[in-house]
């Protein structure tokens, strides 16, 4: 498991660069990530047991990432979109599968808090995938 950021510039084709490290690298394992205009979040994870850690780079400046705070659980294999203001954590598998949505505010770091739960007919989900928009965050697929 390595602990590499990497970035590219979307306008133009070129190889990555280096951007910086994370400071744990579990999180790179089956973890997620989310983003604003201004900070990319990277979190959960498993190295080898699944992880609750948040971390963020401010996008605009290279460097490491620094500790944005917890997950309500620590998972893997989740689901993750935001908007300019709110990431979502959607999902996932620690020691059992998972139903929880967490969500963060992105340009305040601090934990994550319980937004509600995916509504999928009594079954959680992990392995998914997810998108979203200003408005609304979907989550599709997975494993039950």
């Amino acid at each position: 498991v390595v602990n590499t950021i990497d970035y590219i510039t979307i306008a133009s084709t070129a190889n990555a660069q280096d951007f910086g490290d994370l400071i744990n690298p579990a999180t790179v394992t089956s973890g997620c990530s989310c983003s604003s205009p201004t900070r990319s979040i990277f979190a959960g994870g498993a190295n080898p047991g699944a992880t609750n850690n948040i971390e963020f780079v401010t996008t605009s400046t290279l460097g490491n990432a620094t500790d944005f705070g917890d997950m309500s659980v620590a998972r893997r294999a989740y689901g993750a979109t935001s908007n300019k203001t709110r990431g979502l954590f959607f999902g996932g598998y620690s020691s059992s599968v998972s139903n929880i949505i967490d969500y963060i505010t992105v340009a305040t770091p601090s934990n994550a808090t319980d937004f509600g739960d995916i509504a999928q007919d009594g079954t959680t989900t992990h392995g998914c995938t997810s998108v979203g928009n200003n408005t609304r965050g979907f989550i599709a697929g997975g494993e039950t």
